[in-house]
């Protein structure tokens, strides 16, 4: 049997290294006879290549297999579903607007998979030589996990609430109207505890409690994200669920003498999955107030990836338009940026003004967010009366460095996330630390690329790192001295 997955092991690294090789000699010929199906086949076999790269070690290579899931859904889909539907994939975005550059787009892809596979490969033949290690005693983790649930138990009532204020705010106003006049009024100190939530969370797993205390958080995680879904918004519930997967494949991987994706978690993912498609794609006309009339099972996942490809169309517009964008703005790190201009901290440095969270003129016409001065430039009115197009870290790298800052960028980006799971397995805050990019890396195709990273200059990150630090070394010494008596 050993014997047998060795040779099947060996069989997959051949296909990927013989798909890897067609891919870029298909990109070649599109680059001499300019036929642009050549250049989107090219692309979509080596996504395929990573996606068998990532199968064959997946344990390891999890969030390189999600980072692909999450490229497809959001990018590639929607020219690859036009071509297998006899469509233009091409004349299609131009309905978007007349700017649009697709083919750019799909280059540019092409670009940042062969950084990401590059990273991630060289990452995993420059294994460290052994784990890093916390070097803490079991005593410390056990304090460090009784603070991050204290955190976690006293921000819970406070995440719930806002949740609560965000639903009764939409049953009086639309979808829309939620994005350009929701202002919660709650007060201050009750909306900063409700961010603990969150890193407390991270913080709490990443001591590595039991599978029941894991699960539990972790349920209780993605029912806090309901309230989001009634208001419109997927994005937080998608992700709690990829998250909760992932924690589940991570402990597996960590060597857990307990196994945690058993045949019964593997039976339930099979089911959920297609449903949960399915009820995606139909959000989409319900937030909306559409009719949704009767559709078969499998054209309404088709219908939902086509939808969620529409990244693909602004990206493209996005192309178009750069000459329109601003100028010496910084898109890629422009969440950090604005946070530490416009944030708390910046209006007591810097005296400047806050930007309001929504949409507004003045959201659109400052600061550094994509998403916001593309959607004006595309939307206008539309995007004041709450629509968006949202960004993406292939737009975001390609107009700050262009096709060198793509490739860069991606090569670290593939770098970090196996290096990341490897530094992780045993040392805890370096675990925190990679917890908290997980989010950002699977939704960076349609969403900002400094939001990976951003959480290194947020306030309650901070906050609670040191108060778990401080408060765990009291509780720990404390425990000793009455284990003494």
């Amino acid at each position: 049997m050993h014997t047998l997955i060795i040779k099947l092991s060996n069989l997959s690294k051949l296909l990927v290294a013989v798909l890897l090789f067609f891919s870029i000699f298909v990109f070649g010929i599109y680059l001499f006879l300019d036929i642009e199906s050549l250049l989107l086949l090219s692309v979509f076999i080596l996504w395929l290549s990573l996606i068998i790269y990532s199968l064959i070690n997946i344990h390891e290579r999890i969030v390189l297999f999600f980072l692909q899931i999450s490229i497809f859904t959001f990018i590639l889909s929607r020219p690859i579903l036009d071509l297998l539907r006899n469509n233009n994939w091409i004349t299609n975005t131009y309905n978007y607007s007349k700017y649009a550059k697709p083919e750019i787009t799909i280059c540019i892809l092409f670009i940042s998979l062969c950084g990401i596979f590059l990273g991630s490969t060289l990452a995993g033949l420059l294994k460290p030589k052994r784990h890093i290690s916390h070097n803490v005693s079991g005593d410390y983790i056990l304090s460090l996990r009784f603070i991050a649930m204290l955190i976690f138990a006293v921000s819970l009532p406070c995440e719930a609430l806002t949740g609560i204020e965000k639903i009764l705010f939409r049953i009086e106003h639309s979808y829309n109207e939620y994005y350009t006049l929701f202002k919660s009024n709650f007060p201050y100190i009750i909306y900063k505890i409700s961010t603990f939530n969150k890193y407390s969370l991270f913080f709490l797993l990443a001591t590595k409690p039991s599978k029941k205390t894991s699960t539990c958080v972790l349920i209780i995680n993605i029912i806090l994200t309901i309230p989001d879904v009634i208001v419109g918004s997927r994005g937080n519930l998608i992700l709690s669920c990829f998250f909760a997967l992932f924690y589940y494949i991570y402990r597996d991987y960590c060597g857990d003498s307990k196994r945690w994706l058993g045949k019964k978690e593997k039976y339930l993912l099979i089911t959920i999955i297609p449903i949960g498609i399915v009820f995606l794609g139909v959000f989409n006309y319900v937030r909306d107030g559409i009719q949704i009339h009767t559709i078969s099972f499998i054209n309404a996942i088709g219908d939902f990836f086509y939808k969620q490809g529409v990244t693909f169309s602004w990206i493209s517009c996005g192309l178009g338009v750069i000459d329109q964008l601003p100028a010496h703005i910084n898109y890629s790190f422009g969440q950090i940026i604005d946070y530490l201009l416009y944030g708390a901290l910046g209006q007591l440095v810097w005296e400047t003004a806050e930007i309001p969270s929504g949409n507004s003129v003045l959201h659109a016409t400052c600061g550094n967010s994509l998403s916001h001065h593309l959607s004006y430039i595309i939307l206008g009115n539309r995007y004041l009366n709450g629509h968006g197009t949202g960004s993406s870290y292939l737009l975001e790298n390609f107009i700050d460095f262009g096709y060198i800052g793509v490739f860069i960028l991606s090569f670290f980006i593939g770098l970090f996330i196996i290096w990341g799971i490897q530094w992780s397995k045993n040392n805890y805050f370096f675990a925190i630390i990679f917890f908290l990019t997980i989010p950002g890396i699977i939704f960076m195709p349609r969403s900002e690329f400094g939001s990976v990273f951003s959480f290194i200059i947020y306030i309650q990150f901070w906050f609670i790192l040191i108060i778990s630090i401080i408060s765990a070394l009291m509780l720990k010494t404390r425990i000793k001295k009455f284990s003494y008596k």
